[in-house]
């Protein structure tokens, strides 16, 4: 009598393939600002991000990004976890890095939406934008936050940004 051996995948082939993705970087999700949106002053949202955050010669640094990536790196550690047992139970990587990408986004807008409690006073020249308004107070920058998720190399949406 001849032995027969029937392999039966569970979803091994999947949580491999999955896996493999996160780990060459086909997969993987971006935090920040993704698109070119202006003020109506007609000012880059990007380039007001990039002086808030690092500062120039006149204005302190305000870094509401890092900020909120180091005080909560513990917790982001742990969220890798969470993506590969997310995996393991059938999620795409795709899937599970929306997740997290949308944790992250939300942490972000929080550090900017608190940032008059642990940032450097701004002087009241810096505040007024051209129309005379406050720039934090558009909330432009706020909604700006997202995050993208790149999938097999190519850029496959832009995600997580507020209207």
């Amino acid at each position: 009598m001849k032995v027969k051996t029937k392999i039966v995948d569970k979803g091994a082939k999947h949580i491999l393939k999955e896996m493999y993705k996160i780990k060459k970087g086909y997969n993987f999700v971006t935090i920040g600002l993704h698109k070119d949106v202006k003020y109506p002053s007609g000012k880059s949202v990007g380039d007001v991000a990039m002086e808030l955050h690092e500062g120039t010669r006149s204005m302190p640094a305000r870094p509401f990004l890092r900020r909120e990536v180091n005080n909560n790196l513990s917790i982001y550690k742990k969220l890798e976890i969470k993506i590969l047992n997310k995996i393991f139970k059938g999620k795409s990587a795709k899937l599970a890095l929306s997740e997290t990408g949308t944790k992250i986004a939300i942490d972000v807008r929080r550090s900017i939406a608190t940032a008059p409690s642990w940032a450097a006073p701004l002087s009241a020249e810096s505040l007024i934008s051209k129309t005379g308004r406050l720039l934090f107070e558009s909330g432009t920058l706020f909604r700006s936050v997202g995050y993208q998720i790149t999938e097999n190399n190519k850029q496959e949406n832009i995600k997580g940004r507020s209207k």
